[in-house]
């Protein structure tokens, strides 16, 4: 079997059995519920699990699954990186939405200020710098987005980016295994989007505009991620990257006041809190044949692997 029917392999798996689980959160109404949380977790080692069966049904083995992590200097480069943009791209992309919507901006962090208030400690919290406040906020959720977070991150990665993205790669050009992939990744999402997972569902073309939205960060930020791998050989990073990418997310929603439509932030995972995501991405995108370029005994070895393939067809 070839790498392309790999790919359509891996994804009919996986989003039979993601989108069977999200039809029961749906239909049993557990969206509102308390087992949400674990449904959701469980949702995001589809994946992983996707790529394992894959592998089992292919015949092709589970070598290469990209979850052994040297850290060496240039490895240690691509860490410092699955860190740090999650962070900055999260901070400039509130930055941009209060740049389009000032009026949504309150510097006294109102939402924070009143869950202090419901607890009875608002005066410690006026006894906090708001600059130290939102440092520890920010070294908070990457701490937890880099354990926590990462565990069912891991789950999406295993499977996205070490096993869907990796096979794209094989089939057809950087470019387009990077656009392919992350629309697939953003699909994936539809079901949860509809359901009112990150946008809610009282914002203008509900759900469509949510999905189409999650879609474009997923393409954006995917490319990111597939940098990522691509380069430290590992989804380990990638799976900081992405715990820490959903840790720091909402970093400028403690600024936010007043009525504002999420699909346009102030969070990444949208179309002008996103502008730095979608920026980024679109430089990958652009640069992929250079930054996606295999040393010549890999490229010798990926071309041994497709004759190999073409002649058990």
């Amino acid at each position: 079997m070839n790498s392309k029917k790999r790919a359509i392999a891996f994804t009919a798996i996986t989003f039979f059995m993601s989108w069977t689980l999200a039809g029961v959160i749906y239909f049993f109404g557990l969206a509102q519920s308390p087992l949400y949380t674990p449904l959701l977790v469980v949702y995001m080692l589809f994946p992983a699990i996707g790529s394992l069966i894959t592998r089992a049904y292919t015949r092709e083995g589970f070598k290469d699954m990209k979850i052994r992590l040297k850290l060496t200097k240039n490895s240690s480069k691509y860490l410092f990186l699955a860190i740090l943009a999650p962070v900055v791209l999260s901070v400039l992309g509130a930055i941009v939405y209060f740049l389009f919507f000032p009026w949504n901006f309150d510097s006294s962090m109102p939402l924070v200020r009143a869950q202090y208030a419901a607890s009875g400690i608002e005066a410690s919290f006026d006894s906090i710098p708001k600059g130290v406040f939102v440092l520890s906020q920010i070294v908070t959720a990457v701490i937890l987005g880099g354990t926590i977070n990462a565990i069912p991150a891991f789950g999406e990665e295993l499977g996205w980016r070490g096993y869907l993205f990796p096979r794209l790669l094989e089939a057809t050009t950087p470019q387009k295994a990077l656009i392919i992939s992350g629309t697939i990744w953003g699909l994936w999402h539809a079901p949860l989007i509809a359901m009112g997972h990150n946008y809610g569902v009282e914002y203008p073309g509900y759900p469509v505009v949510g999905i189409v939205v999650m879609t474009l960060t997923c393409v954006c930020f995917g490319a990111l991620l597939c940098f990522i791998s691509f380069k430290s050989k590992s989804v380990i990073l990638t799976a900081i990257s992405h715990g820490v990418f959903n840790g720091v997310a909402a970093i400028g929603t403690i600024f936010t006041v007043g009525e504002y439509n999420p699909t346009l932030g102030p969070i990444p995972l949208s179309l002008i809190g996103g502008i730095p995501v979608i920026i980024a991405g679109v430089y990958i995108i652009s640069k992929a044949d250079k930054l996606f370029a295999a040393p010549a005994a890999e490229q010798t070895a990926t071309v041994e692997l497709k004759a190999e393939d073409e002649r058990q067809l």
